[in-house]
């Protein structure tokens, strides 16, 4: 091999290698924003909770809307912690994926669709 060419493959390996720890960055991050949103939903569903159990008996449509506010703050919760999850499936596969192109056993360009993985009965 040429210089050029052992400087090319060098210059792979590290772009392959700073891609895979900023993959692994932002896996940290996330699982680090997911506790973050948690704790805030938790503390907006507490407050609605407490807030309604102190209306009930005064004023019947303030508890009502206080109400709606923690079953409002509750589902999008749930759509969050469903896309968190989805998003925390993802992160190993595509760490997976660029540490395949690192290693330079598999080149990937482009879009890879992985298959789902099989839902447990």
């Amino acid at each position: 091999m040429t210089d050029s060419a052992e400087d090319r493959k060098k210059e792979e390996s590290d772009l392959a290698f700073k891609r895979l720890t900023y993959a692994v960055e932002l896996f940290q991050n996330e699982v680090g924003r997911f506790w973050q949103r948690s704790l805030a939903f938790w503390g907006f569903v507490a407050a609605a909770f407490v807030a309604y159990g102190v209306f009930i008996d005064q004023h019947n449509l303030l508890a009502l809307v206080i109400a709606c506010f923690g079953l409002v703050c509750s589902v999008c919760w749930t759509l969050i912690n469903r896309a968190s999850r989805w998003h925390r499936d993802q992160m190993p596969r595509h760490g997976q994926m660029v540490d395949r192109t690192s290693a330079g056993s598999l080149r990937i360009s482009g879009v890879v669709k992985i298959a789902p993985r099989a839902k447990a009965k």
